[in-house]
């Protein structure tokens, strides 16, 4: 499989249409959610109807976002507990070998190496915007939920027929679906909201930057995507080549 590309901006009307079915409502908040805030699909599925719905009923206009919140809906404080003990172990034993067999340089680049993994965990944590374009298919989805009886803050805001989570295969599938029915050319899987969103803010903060106004482009996307490092950033900016590319495709020499 090959990398997700992004989608123009006719590409995502066509993808709109595209969904059909008894749960086509849901999907399309769902896809205009995720290239509207640039969250992971694993942020996504994890949101509640709380998260997105105010007291008086409004979609709000952002959100925090922490790694604990999707981790206690998904229920996963439990398995995050466990993987940390077994990592503990795991890490204790190596360096009781390495002591017993008076490896001390091999000890040393494993100390470094351990304290290296740890610091470069995914940020998650930021605040969401939540951009008016997916404002009306949120408010369909809201309102067939409700319908369905999953209406409290705490009911997951995505789930299938039976009111069950929802899981990233499964929409992966759905999308995969969709963009195959309107005949996108290249990849196009979960990851392509996220891309299409980061794709979309850099064009707009460079025509902010030529403008004249002072925007550190790189600073402004790592903290819109809630990225541990620009370094991570950067892999949503070199993907503006694959733009330039499907652009140049487009041209035509003779009308």
């Amino acid at each position: 499989m090959g990398t997700c590309i992004s989608l123009k901006p006719k590409e995502v009307k066509m993808m709109l249409d595209s969904f059909t079915g008894r749960e086509k409502v849901r999907n399309k908040a769902l896809f205009s959610l995720g290239i509207s805030t640039g969250l992971r699909i694993s942020e996504l599925l994890c949101l509640t109807v709380g998260t997105v719905l105010n007291k008086n009923g409004k979609i709000v206009d952002s959100f925090s976002l922490s790694e604990k919140l999707y981790k206690i809906i998904r229920g996963q404080e439990s398995y995050e507990a466990k993987k940390r003990e077994f990592k503990e172990k795991y890490t204790e034993n190596i360096r009781n070998y390495l002591l017993s067999r008076n490896k001390k340089d091999l000890l040393i680049q494993f100390d470094y190496l351990h304290a290296q993994k740890n610091r470069s965990t995914k940020n998650h944590t930021g605040k969401v915007i939540v951009n008016s374009f997916c404002h009306p298919y949120l408010i369909e989805h809201l309102k067939e939920l409700a319908v369905k009886g999953y209406q409290r803050p705490s009911d997951h805001l995505f789930v299938t027929s039976t009111g069950k989570l929802l899981y990233r295969w499964a929409y992966y599938r759905i999308i995969k679906n969709a963009a195959e029915k309107c005949s996108v050319n290249g990849v196009v899987g979960t990851h392509s909201m996220r891309k299409t969103y980061s794709i979309r803010l850099f064009d707009l903060l460079k025509n902010y930057e030529r403008d004249g106004e002072n925007y550190d482009v790189m600073f402004e996307m790592k903290k819109a995507l809630r990225n541990s490092s620009t370094d991570a950033t950067e892999h949503y900016v070199r993907s503006a080549g694959e733009k330039l590319e499907r652009r140049i495709m487009e041209i035509k020499h003779v009308n």
